[in-house]
């Protein structure tokens, strides 16, 4: 690793409670990322976990985004809460950034950011 960084961000500057840390790693040449991420995955949550590419990357920001909770790539998204409304938002959120959505039925039976990429990359395969 080459060095890091951890940015505390609040959405309402005067309430601590809405403090997020967004940690940001710059590798040596030649590093491998992988190394990293295993050697977090034992250490942190996987909400905590670094994204391993754009789509899990995109997918967890619009889900936290929609669920108003931080969300790993194993994370269910009915057990973090969410219900057809917010399947819907999600949905929408998706289009919105360019993401083709799943079909709502398929969201359903894969309802795991790790199942949503693999769906969506067997239909642009």
């Amino acid at each position: 690793m080459r060095t890091a960084a951890v940015v505390v961000l609040r959405d309402d500057p005067t309430d601590a409670a809405t403090a997020t840390m967004d940690a940001y790693v710059v590798l040596s040449p030649g590093a491998d990322p992988t190394t990293i991420r295993e050697r977090d995955a034992g250490v942190l949550p996987d909400y905590m976990l670094p994204a391993t590419d754009d789509l899990t990357m995109t997918l967890t920001e619009i889900w936290s985004d929609v669920l108003g909770v931080p969300v790993g790539p194993d994370d269910d998204l009915f057990e973090l809460g969410g219900n057809s409304l917010f399947a819907v938002r999600i949905t929408a959120a998706q289009r919105t950034r360019g993401v083709t959505p799943l079909r709502m039925w398929e969201l359903y039976r894969h309802p795991t950011i790790r199942e949503s990429v693999g769906i969506l990359r067997s239909l642009d395969g």
